[in-house]
């Protein structure tokens, strides 16, 4: 994992203004949804102007270089920016389903049936006449980026162990993230939430041995 994406939005504090976004989720639709966090109690939403979706895209590309790389950058514009939203709610009202081991229906998927139509393969014959099956897109390069989400999205759904998928155990965070561990006992998004959840368990455990009553 890149150090620089291993900050902890656990911690009550703001987000670093050059580095916001932290890639943690082990998949690309989860880091969207991460693109949500809680600040001193309290959800706050990093995706709210085209310049946040611009730079949070650059940042995606950089964690995700195999799969989006080759995309040129470009600037989000409004209408792309409350898409990247429509998606992101639609997978986080799916993907906390999952979590919590509840089972999913078909108006959950539907939203993100959208989104993947936005692809399909077509036939292309080439000047010596060989027949190959050719990935289209029918958008722009927004249309393109949201349907690289929703292939990372279909691929986690179908390809992966859901009982893997896992919300942080700090209660001061709300990341997703997808447990690669041998051993799939993995409880927080990151080192710094699993610290600080230690450390609140043990000021509780502290506190309730100080105290004079039963």
């Amino acid at each position: 994992m890149n150090e620089r994406h291993q900050r902890s939005i656990g911690e009550e504090t703001s987000s670093d203004e050059r580095h916001p976004f932290v890639f943690l989720g082990g998949n690309l639709a989860l880091d969207l949804v991460n693109t949500e966090i809680m600040v001193r109690g309290k959800r706050e939403d990093l995706l709210v102007t085209s310049q946040n979706a611009t730079q949070w895209w650059e940042m995606a590309r950089q964690a995700y270089p195999r799969s989006i790389q080759e995309q040129e950058q470009w600037e989000w514009n409004e209408q792309q920016v409350l898409s990247l939203r429509t998606l992101r709610r639609a997978l986080r009202d799916l993907f906390e389903t999952l979590v919590a081991h509840h089972q999913t229906n078909e108006d959950q998927v539907k939203e993100l049936n959208t989104f993947l139509r936005e692809g399909y393969y077509s036939l292309q014959v080439s000047p010596e006449g060989k027949i190959s099956a050719v990935y289209q897109t029918g958008g722009d390069q927004g249309s393109e980026a949201l349907l690289f989400i929703a292939h990372a999205a279909m691929d986690l759904l179908t390809k992966q162990d859901l009982k893997r998928l896992h919300a942080c155990q700090n209660e001061r965070c709300m990341l997703l993230f997808y447990d690669t561990t041998k051993s799939a006992t993995r409880h927080w998004c990151s080192i710094a939430c699993t610290n600080r959840s230690r450390s609140i368990e043990n000021y509780r455990k502290a506190k309730k041995a100080l105290s004079p009553w039963p």
